[in-house]
Order: C-alpha cells, then structure tokens, then sequence
C-alpha cells in the first residue's frame, strides 16, 4: 500500500495499476491484460504495448522477479 501511495503521488502509477503479493500473481494478471488486449483491439492496431512498466523484486514469494520477466516473455 505504501508503494502504490508513492507513485500515485509521482503519478507513475494509474487507477489501471495493478499490485501483485507475488510472482505468480503477477503473471497470471499479465497474461489476462495481454489476451485482454488482444482479443479486444481493433485490425488497425499493430502494436502490442498493454504493460508499460512492470517493478518486479527479486524475493517475490512464489515466483521470484526474474523467474516473472522469464515466464512473461514467453507469452508476451
């Protein structure tokens, strides 16, 4: 909660943003934005860029950060 207060307040985060207690929270939430948005764009949209910024920690319980990027990227 303090993290999301801090970059409201820097405006780095949105309403959209989404907090993850772990790693593999994070992925599942990734991969529904990602199909969200695909099943949901129009034929003119080309670009693939639902997530802007993903803060991920290397002591993530469940999946750790890295083990998130690589999980991510296979579907991304």
């Amino acid at each position: 909660e303090v993290l999301r207060q801090q970059l409201t307040k820097i405006k780095v985060a949105e309403s959209d943003t989404k907090f993850c207690p772990d790693g593999q929270i994070a992925i599942d939430k990734t991969k529904k934005i990602v199909l969200d948005h695909v099943n949901n764009r129009t034929s003119e949209e080309k670009i693939l860029t639902p997530v802007s910024l993903m803060l991920l920690d290397f002591q993530m319980p469940v999946k750790n950060g890295i083990d998130v990027i690589k999980e991510v990227q296979k579907f991304y």
